[in-house]
């Protein structure tokens, strides 16, 4: 059975060695780099919401927002709608893959 004084000993060496560890920030998970980290971690969340959010606009283009355009069954005047309609979603989508872009870079 070990001595009282060698299983002091031996504790106060491991307290000195954890307020080391402390006062050298190595009992952060992530050591030293933790403030770093999180502020990338939040670059990135913050774009996931951007784009998360322009994902959800691009769903709600549609005809509605279009400018109304007088119709007498008129394959030309459909035509000329779809048209916009689609410059829009394609414009909006553009938008979405760049976002998708820098989003992988940051990462």
């Amino acid at each position: 059975m070990p001595h009282p004084d060698d299983i002091q000993s031996n504790l106060n060496m491991q307290f000195e060695k954890m307020d080391e560890m402390y006062a050298n920030d190595d009992l952060r998970v992530f050591g030293r780099d933790t403030s770093r980290i999180f502020k990338e971690v939040d670059v990135i969340r913050r774009k996931q919401i951007e784009l998360a959010t322009e994902h959800i606009s691009l769903e709600s283009i549609d005809e509605m927002s279009l400018p109304v355009i007088q119709t007498s069954g008129d394959i030309e005047d459909e035509y000329k709608r779809n048209l916009v309609y689609f410059n829009k979603k394609e414009m909006a989508l553009k938008s979405l893959m760049n976002k998708l872009d820098t989003l992988g870079q940051i990462m």
